[in-house]
């Protein structure tokens, strides 16, 4: 059986941190997407719409409909997304 000093448990766990670092981040970010992926997709929708230029193609009103149905779907999205995150802890 081997015996490690105090000084090398220390730098064998030094070693471990900043790698556990990253996997934590790993973990918030995949939960950060699996809860708002519905708001991203709405954005991103509501973007390339704007870039190919649809807002040109169709009258005011319809612009201003369009834009109160995506300001209430990114809140409804928000919402849904703050209630399915869970932030990661140590233990999960």
């Amino acid at each position: 059986m081997a015996n490690f000093s105090r000084h090398d448990q220390r730098h064998s766990l030094d070693r471990l941190r900043w790698p556990l670092q990253l996997t934590r981040f790993g973990i918030l970010a995949e939960r950060v997407v699996a809860a708002f992926w519905p708001l991203f997709s709405l954005v991103l929708l509501t973007i390339a719409a704007l870039m190919l230029g649809l807002q040109d193609l169709v009258s005011v009103e319809v612009v201003w409909g369009a834009a109160c149905v995506a300001v209430l779907g990114s809140v409804a999205a928000f919402v849904y997304g703050v209630r399915r995150f869970k932030f990661p802890t140590k233990f999960d």
